[in-house]
């Protein structure tokens, strides 16, 4: 069997709903030299939906289903997945997102210049699909060289870019991949699949190539997992991963700056930091630091407290505790009076948030010519984008 030049790896669980919106337009990506791996970790209704819609492409490009023999969590399942790829190159797209059409044709070149890895900017497009539906618009293409040890620095200190390859927005070279599993067993660790790529990715390699311009298209963002968590709206797919990650990844859970937290960006990323520079032979990952962790994490507390619930106390709690422990100066009295009158208003986010995740929770029938017209639609609003 000829190997594939590229591998898109999808992995799903119990999004069957959105999986024609992400197959169809991967299957018409203008450089024709890939795979599509569909790694399905459903329950059995889903993954018949999936199939389905996965044999309507079979004509269309070179693209396969493979189902672990048990449910696993993320971390579990892409790593199973990853094992499954034949592509020199290998990238991730989950499915809730896809790609523009001339994604592996824009990314390739660089690639094969020499870069051992390439990331690239993402938007998100709402129905009615058109120019007007895609938020930020798309940029005109640039390439940036990345320095390892500035973005490592900036994620030490609390901070973040979008700018960085998680896997999920990028492609890297199988050795890649291969390297980081013949040094610790797999080759992503943690609870986070796409930071621990991110950060042992940086802790081996000294740069990355990005481009600014967005490749990478969600198409559902209400469906997050990220964004559950981070902005404290629950729901059916988080409640599911973070189930699991309170009873199988403790251990992750343990290096994080707040251990028991779940909704700080910073923390939940740090865990996958602290076992990068654990677990990379001569690592040299720059220290975390305390006051900007804590900086980082409040800006977020001040959004999520109007959220308020039991976890949204719970970590506030956390917070203060992290503080005083390192011995950090409490916030102005200005940012602690902004945070109280938030959390006075959280009664009624909290019911609009209730009603929100109700309205999510909703069953839905799976029609097949229903759902492959949306994702052809979703494929003729970024052909023209992409024009």
């Amino acid at each position: 069997m000829t190997r594939p030049e590229f591998s898109i790896l999808v992995p799903t669980r119990n999004r069957s709903e959105q999986i024609s919106a992400t197959l169809i337009p991967l299957a018409h990506q203008t450089h024709r030299d890939y795979e599509i791996v569909v790694s399905d970790n459903s329950d059995a209704d889903h993954a018949d939906r999936n199939a389905a819609v996965v044999e309507s492409l079979n004509s269309t490009v070179d693209i396969r289903i493979v189902r672990p023999n048990a449910t696993l969590n993320m971390l579990g399942h892409w790593n199973f997945a990853l094992g499954h790829t034949r592509g020199t190159y290998v990238g991730i797209v989950t499915d809730r997102m896809t790609l523009l059409p001339s994604a592996l044709a824009d990314v390739r070149p660089h690639l094969i210049g020499g870069a051992d890895c390439v990331s690239f900017s993402h938007t998100t497009l709402r129905a009615p699909y058109s120019a007007a539906a895609l938020n930020p618009p798309l940029s005109a293409a640039s390439v940036e060289q990345m320095d390892a040890q500035a973005v490592l620095s900036l994620f030490a200190r609390g901070g973040a870019t979008k700018a960085c390859p998680r896997l999920l927005n990028c492609f890297t070279r199988s050795e890649v991949l291969t390297r980081m599993k013949d040094d610790a067993g797999e080759a992503l660790l943690g609870i986070s699949p796409d930071y621990s790529f991110l950060f042992n990715y940086l802790a081996r390699y000294p740069a990355y190539l990005h481009l600014h311009r967005q490749y990478l298209v969600d198409h559902a963002p209400q469906v997050s997992n990220g964004s559950a968590a981070t902005q404290n709206k629950p729901n059916r797919a988080f409640s599911d991963f973070h189930a699991r990650m309170l009873n199988e990844q403790q251990d992750t859970m343990a290096l994080r700056p707040l251990p028991k937290d779940y909704i700080f960006f910073a923390n939940i990323v740090l865990s996958e930091y602290v076992l990068a520079s654990q677990k990379t032979p001569g690592a040299n990952l720059p220290p975390l630091d305390p006051a900007g962790i804590y900086a980082s994490c409040w800006s977020q507390a001040r959004k999520i407290a109007a959220y308020g619930n039991e976890a949204t106390d719970i970590a506030l709690e956390l917070l203060e505790a992290y503080r005083i422990q390192n011995n950090l100066p409490r916030p102005s009295m200005v940012d602690r009076l902004n945070m109280a009158w938030r959390k006075r208003r959280n009664l009624i986010k909290r019911r609009n948030t209730e009603r929100l995740n109700a309205a999510q929770a909703a069953p839905r029938q799976f029609e097949l010519a229903r759902e492959l017209s949306r994702g052809h639609e979703v494929l003729a609003a970024l052909q023209s984008l992409d024009a």
